[in-house]
């Protein structure tokens, strides 16, 4: 009895230590929303410089599920100042039930992103890009194995363009080489690259035409006012029928009429991957 009390107890502590986790990163993921809104009011020299890079909230699992939905469910307020832009909220985004949430998660999950015509998914690994001509920067030490739960980051160059970041895993439990590493993060910082992503997401597409996306797809979505941008947000999150929790944000930040960044964050139980066109 001693022991099933001590194990019950220490899962407790386990789970209220996961809360303060989920607390804490859900704080920097909103103060991170709030900056990422004015990326193209900087001049375009200074563009890769000043732009910040995201650590991704990584949802926790089945049992805090319900409490991530709940407190999500109250980030967006009517309106707030951000290093002096002023935002507003115009539209709030509607409820949904999860089998919404966890049916456009799958679309995401299973959807295609392409940078200049070429199509990758959320299984391209290192090896893909090379194949198709992108190599890691000459400037990096690039680590060729890595062993079990490693990560690591590179740019990657072809010609004159360029990924600002690719951030790979090794979530097996042996040694694998880098470029066969699970895609975890690309951030792609390159107005110059054409991309596109799952629902019919596109760099230069018209504020009608973003619109026009969401309700095609039946997206739940908000709009937010800022200075000089305007942000369409969908932030989605449930539990399939499997009890694994998962979650879905789209962010289209659009700026004198047009689509200038789109991000996708993906989460299923521990793991998280992102998707970032600027």
């Amino acid at each position: 009895m001693a022991a099933q009390n001590q194990s019950q107890q220490e899962n407790e502590d386990s789970i209220l230590e996961q809360l303060d986790e989920v607390n804490e990163e859900l704080n920097q993921k909103e103060e991170e929303k709030k900056a990422r809104q004015e990326p193209k009011v900087l001049p375009k020299s200074d563009h890769k410089k000043k732009y910040i890079t995201y650590t991704v909230l990584a949802a926790l699992g089945i049992t805090l599920g319900l409490g991530i939905h709940t407190v999500v469910a109250d980030w967006l307020t009517p309106s707030y100042s951000y290093n002096g832009y002023s935002t507003q909220e115009i539209k709030k985004q509607p409820d949904y039930d999860e089998s919404t949430a966890v049916q456009l998660y799958r679309t995401a999950q299973k959807g295609q992103y392409t940078f200049n015509g070429e199509t990758y998914d959320l299984n391209s690994t290192i090896a893909t890009f090379e194949k198709n001509g992108w190599k890691i920067d000459s400037s990096e030490t690039v680590t060729q194995t890595l062993v079990p739960d490693q990560k690591a980051e590179y740019t990657m160059t072809k010609g004159n363009y360029r990924i600002y970041k690719i951030g790979v895993t090794n979530d097996t439990k042996q040694d694998i080489p880098l470029e066969n590493a699970s895609l975890e993060q690309v951030y792609c910082f390159d107005d110059s690259i054409q991309a596109s992503g799952p629902f019919g997401f596109k760099s230069g597409m018209s504020e009608d035409e973003v619109k026009k996306v969401f309700a095609d797809n039946n997206i739940p979505y908000s709009i937010s006012k800022y200075s000089e941008t305007t942000s369409y947000d969908s932030e989605l999150h449930g539990t399939d029928e499997n009890g694994i929790y998962v979650a879905l944000d789209i962010n289209i930040s659009v700026y004198q009429g047009q689509a200038s960044s789109f991000d996708y964050y993906l989460y299923q139980g521990g793991d998280s991957q992102v998707i970032t066109f600027r």
